[in-house]
């Protein structure tokens, strides 16, 4: 395939911007894990306090635990979506410049445009957190 400057550019400001995705993916990952801990130090100490199993705020801290853990485990879900499509993207930019076929350059340009199945895992989480905050 013949070299392209106007390919090069455009490969280049597309891995700055995976670059600084990477870089809002770790922050976010950083945050992921805070809330984490604060769920685990909030079970702990629950655990470890005085409220009986049968009172209503036992009830309502159950409930509370139910819905961190749900929100959590979403959270880890659209991280890993995020940081699966990210790294797809990397791997797209990085090697479409490089392919040695018209047939490779198309695969890549496909494989860019659809974003197999990983946009759709991402709606859906995405969705349900934005369900589970506005409840």
């Amino acid at each position: 395939m013949p070299f392209s400057l106007e390919l090069q550019r455009d490969i280049e400001k597309l891995l700055g911007n995976v670059s600084e995705i990477e870089k809002h993916l770790s922050a976010l990952k950083e945050s992921v894990e805070k809330f984490e801990a604060l769920c685990n130090l909030y079970n702990y100490t629950l655990s470890d306090s005085s409220i009986s199993i049968k009172s209503p705020a036992s009830n309502i801290s159950c409930q509370t635990i139910h819905n961190r853990s749900s929100q959590l485990k979403t959270l880890k879900m659209i991280l890993k979506c995020y940081e699966d499509q990210t790294q797809l993207n990397r791997t797209i930019s990085e090697n479409i410049g490089v392919a040695s076929s018209l047939d490779q350059t198309v695969y890549y340009v496909c494989i860019w445009t659809h974003q197999p199945a990983i946009e759709q895992q991402c709606f859906v989480a995405e969705s349900q957190l934005a369900n589970m905050l506005q409840n």
